[in-house]
């Protein structure tokens, strides 16, 4: 069964990291408005995946 959130955590990976790559403005430090954008969606299911594996790993 496919799990849903990492999914989505997965692919707002692949887009964060093919905008940087693609983006003359976009560093690691530094991001354009649709960087900004792209980065928090993907900081944000990061975190809910990361979140979830700690709630799973203290039952």
């Amino acid at each position: 069964m496919a799990d849903g959130l990492y999914d989505r955590y997965m692919k707002a990976s692949r887009v964060n990291a093919e905008h940087q790559r693609g983006c003359n403005v976009c560093t690691a430090e530094t991001r354009c408005t649709a960087g900004t954008q792209i980065f928090k969606s993907f900081a944000r299911l990061q975190d809910a995946y990361n979140n979830r594996l700690r709630q799973q790993n203290q039952r």
